[in-house]
């Protein structure tokens, strides 16, 4: 296996190498975003990192999205001293919403992730990730299915303490993760998530997340890390 493998439903050229083409079945768009479904993607990706064994080598298991700036040496911070339970943990990256464990920043525990990767089939037959009953949209995400499998089995969460309300105008804002898809973050009203972007100059978190182009995700990344 290459130092760095990027999968893709596309086969592209890289320096060194190329990526690593894997099926995206469209099966079904979500409403709001249009975008395809992603699970069938990621089963794909999941069963394929599972073969190359190579996550057993790290403590923590990431997964942050193109339009999340990630800044891998304040996650290491906040890690440093967190004790991961028996069961292992997942971090809990939205407050006070049902769906407490967004896709653009994921953290968790190798050994939450060997649980989650050794019961991945359990997971599609018990989780009615194609037909849920209690959500806006019925079908189940990478995020929410990655989050209710490692909880049916057994996996710890650590809960999250980041709500942008609390933090007094012109401090700095610590912590995990900001995205426009968690209320707790945003502190806006629901007509203005689409303008919403967490202020880069004064947030000092692990992931901010959404800079949907290069010019704006360099220029958040700039701002935090001045």
């Amino acid at each position: 296996m290459r130092p760095l493998d990027v999968f893709s439903d596309k086969e592209t050229k890289l320096n060194p190498g190329k990526t690593i083409k894997v099926d995206f079945p469209h099966t079904v768009r979500r409403p709001n975003t249009k975008n395809w479904v992603n699970t069938p993607l990621f089963l794909t990706v999941w069963k394929i990192i599972r073969k190359q064994t190579t996550w057993r080598s790290f403590p923590w298991i990431v997964k942050a999205d193109p339009s999340a700036v990630f800044i891998p040496q304040r996650l290491r911070e906040l890690v440093k001293y967190q004790r991961s339970t028996e069961n292992g943990v997942f971090f809990e990256n939205c407050k006070t919403t049902r769906m407490s464990f967004h896709g653009s920043l994921e953290v968790v525990s190798n050994k939450a992730f060997q649980t989650f990767l050794v019961h991945l089939e359990d997971c599609q037959r018990v989780l009615p990730y194609q037909n849920a009953s209690y959500a806006h949209f019925r079908y189940y995400g990478e995020d929410k299915f990655m989050a209710w499998c490692m909880h049916a089995f057994g996996v710890d969460k650590v809960p999250s303490r980041q709500e942008l309300q609390n933090v007094p105008d012109g401090q700095q804002i610590h912590g995990l993760h900001l995205t426009v898809s968690c209320p707790a973050h945003r502190g806006t009203l629901e007509g203005q998530v689409k303008k919403w972007h967490p202020n880069c100059t004064r947030s000092k978190t692990a992931g901010l997340h959404a800079f949907r182009t290069v010019k704006k995700w360099m220029h958040c990344f700039e701002q935090t890390t001045a």
